[in-house]
């Protein structure tokens, strides 16, 4: 994101940070016709605009019969805003009605209501401008009236010192709310509030998340992907490298309405000392906001070095270079994400010969040391505990079981041997397992024969 001052705002560039707004709440403070309440209605977000005129509201209603967008006639020094409600805030050209003495109260109003990682859109006269010195802002019991309200340059970088700056614009633009006049000089500026840091859900259980479907997305997300919110699934679980692209983000935003989703990134190089790109981190923290998960699966392995790059991830050696590698990477992914981050190991293609030490006590260093969960995959858990000489059974009970909180399974083909039957009964009475997650190549028949009952079975162990 980039700070552009050159121009004034154009609707096409607020359009453009709307796959950038966290949370489906925005709220469009003073809208006007309501054409941009419309738009961001039309786009997916549930949208709250207000305007003291009422007039505009009889106008907008009239113009905009389909619309959902919940027009109210409040005046924002009036309206109750709740802290950490919304993903975006608009303010264009509220501020000239609104007097001098008032101004610092409501700013602080409107950066409380913010989500963290939420977006502020403000503008306002500067003291060029010249109504800057006219009565035209009203007290809000409309009794008397008092000089306009102004923005300074100075006051944005004392009020919003440790939010980012993505645009700032100080010159004239038409105004149509205030008069004929040609132009007014006026300060426009695009803030993002700072996300939270990362945290480990230490202080209460990580809650009960149920059974999801994980998904490949690479194209779009189509009726296929739609009727899958009809199963007995309480999330979906994409892959993020699957739905990057920015194209992509109002069918997300539609399909969160539907169901809860979460993320599973493989694009991450964990076990790589290489610095991850600023860009790849940026929208991968855009699509963990916009799909507003609790947590975020990454898949513990590398696929880069200094010589060369991998097509595809491959398992991490457990030693201690690799262990120190992929904590430090996780202190860089902590700066961006607010939720917890759940960590899969990956299949080993070749046996280890002498390690520094086995696959499981690899990860109960990362889980601890990291401070981060751990998922297991059904298959590699099987396949690795042979790699490294050990009984799944032995595998699991090495493991911190107070940070495993993940199953994944990709077939059931052996469902029906008494040993995976073994081995589920010793994963779910030893782990404190909180999500189960399955791929589509599991017919329908095999979810509700196997994955349902694992899911009954993961309920009665909560309670």
């Amino acid at each position: 994101m980039t700070v552009f001052s050159s121009r004034h705002l154009h609707l096409s560039d607020l359009l453009r940070l709307l796959p950038w707004v966290p949370h489906l709440h925005v709220c469009d403070i003073g809208f006007g016709n309501g054409d941009l309440a419309v738009a961001l209605d039309a786009y997916g977000f549930q949208v709250s605009a207000l305007e003291v005129n009422p007039d505009c509201i009889s106008l907008a209603q009239q113009r905009y019969p389909h619309s959902n967008v919940q027009w109210l006639h409040q005046d924002i020094r009036g309206f109750r805003m709740q802290r950490d409600t919304y993903g975006l805030i608009l303010c264009l050209n509220v501020f000239p009605f609104i007097p001098n003495g008032e101004r610092a109260r409501i700013i602080g109003r409107l950066k409380s209501a913010l989500k963290p990682g939420g977006i502020l859109i403000i503008s306002g006269l500067s003291r060029k401008d010249s109504w800057a010195e006219k009565k035209y802002a009203r007290t809000s019991n409309q009794i008397s009236s008092r000089p306009t309200g102004v923005f300074l340059a100075e006051e944005f970088v004392k009020r919003f010192d440790t939010w980012q700056t993505l645009w700032a614009f100080d010159g004239y633009v038409e105004i149509r709310n205030l008069d004929n006049k040609a132009a007014h000089h006026v300060q426009q500026r695009i803030f993002k509030k700072p996300a939270l840091p990362c945290s480990l859900p230490d202080s209460e259980p990580f809650s009960l998340q149920g059974v999801g479907l994980r998904l490949n997305l690479q194209r779009s997300i189509n009726a296929d992907v739609l009727s899958a919110t009809e199963l007995s699934v309480d999330f979906l679980e994409l892959f993020a490298e699957g739905v990057h692209d920015l194209k992509m983000d109002r069918s997300l935003l539609l399909l969160s309405k539907k169901i809860p989703l979460s993320l599973y990134s493989h694009g991450l190089s964990l076990g790589s000392p290489l610095p991850e790109s600023e860009r790849y981190l940026e929208n991968l923290q855009r699509l963990h906001q916009r799909t507003g998960a609790r947590w975020l699966k990454l898949a513990l392995g590398f696929h880069r070095s200094e010589q060369y790059a991998l097509p595809f991830l491959q398992a991490l050696l457990p030693t201690e270079e690799a262990l120190e590698t992929v904590k430090t990477k996780l202190r860089q992914l902590r700066r961006l994400l607010s939720c917890p981050l759940v960590l899969e190991h990956l299949p080993h293609r070749l046996a280890p010969e002498q390690w520094e030490m086995d696959e499981a006590i690899f990860l109960k260093h990362i889980a601890e040391e990291g401070e981060c969960l751990l998922a297991l995959n059904l298959e590699t858990l099987k396949h690795n505990a042979r790699c490294f000489g050990l009984s799944p059974a032995h595998y699991i009970q090495k493991l911190p079981a107070h940070r495993v909180i993940a199953l994944h399974i990709e077939t059931i083909e052996d469902f029906e041997e008494k040993e995976t039957q073994a081995l589920l009964t010793e994963i779910f009475e030893k782990l404190h397992l909180r999500m189960l997650t399955y791929t589509p190549v599991l017919s329908a028949q095999a979810v509700q024969k196997h994955i349902l009952p694992l899911y009954q079975k993961l309920q009665r162990i909560k309670r």
